[in-house]
């Protein structure tokens, strides 16, 4: 897994969305342009623009995600801030409680004492955006609800 998609495992799990539409009538030869917007946790649209991009779906989300890393860098800042880690870590934390007090997985535990040990002890946020991203994984696989 690369950084932008940790970001954007990160990213959906706090509740933000991209959506990618494509555009009416705009086959230009080979390429379709889409337009794609960015949805805050609390339903604001924050960002939208018109591209074109020739691949798959997941190619053109991947290439939507570099350009608003890369022009604009709120999305996706995980890897690299911790004032945008630390409200995932509280989330993960009051997932924990609830999984921990219902007799949920004991894997859950294992995985947040390493992400809690990456907090506490990294100089950089990279190790535990990557640890969390991976409990995300998991989360998504085997979310109870």
């Amino acid at each position: 897994m690369n950084t932008i998609e940790g970001n954007r495992l990160i990213a959906e799990f706090m509740g933000w969305r991209l959506n990618i539409v494509n555009r009416p009538n705009s086959v230009i030869q080979d390429r379709i342009e889409k337009e794609y917007h960015v949805i805050s946790p609390d339903g604001r649209l924050v960002q939208s623009c018109s591209t074109t991009f020739h691949g798959t779906e997941l190619e053109t989300k991947d290439n939507i995600l570099k350009h608003l890393l890369a022009d604009y860098g709120w999305w996706g800042k995980y890897h690299t801030s911790w004032d945008w880690l630390m409200p995932v870590y509280r989330k993960i934390a009051e997932i924990g409680l609830f999984m921990m007090t219902n007799g949920y997985d004991k894997l859950w535990l294992e995985k947040s004492k390493e992400i809690e040990y990456a907090v506490l002890h990294e100089e950089t946020p990279h190790k535990a955006a990557t640890l969390i991203a991976q409990l995300i994984i998991w989360f998504n696989k085997n979310n109870p609800q």
